[in-house]
């Protein structure tokens, strides 16, 4: 998640900057940070996350790219992604039966 870089050779010094792995666990890390605030701080939010523009706090969600509409559970279904096994699939097809929010590709 960091990788350490020079910064100075007399005297070496070093800095701890973010690899593009831990960037892209950003998102990751706000909705989380929501997620407690919104369940585990019953006096109120110790921290948020806020625009550095105007310190405006945000609110996560997690939305698609294409559209910009929220992704929630009644708008959601798992399939099978270009690169799952037949065993994957095979999986996916038998968990159908028991939940909803499971499909197999082609449904």
């Amino acid at each position: 998640m960091f990788v350490r870089r020079r910064y100075s050779e007399r005297p070496p010094r070093y800095e701890y900057v973010l690899t593009d792995k831990a960037r892209d666990f950003f998102p990751v890390v706000a909705a989380l940070l929501a997620w407690g605030n919104r369940h585990l701080a019953p006096k109120g939010e110790s921290i948020l996350l806020a625009s550095r523009a105007d310190r405006r706090p945000f609110d996560p969600v997690v939305v698609d790219a294409a559209d910009m509409q929220p992704i929630t559970l009644d708008n959601a279904v798992i399939i099978a992604g270009p690169g799952a096994s037949r065993g994957m699939r095979k999986r996916l097809a038998s968990l159908k039966a028991m939940n909803p929010a499971i499909a197999p590709a082609g449904d």
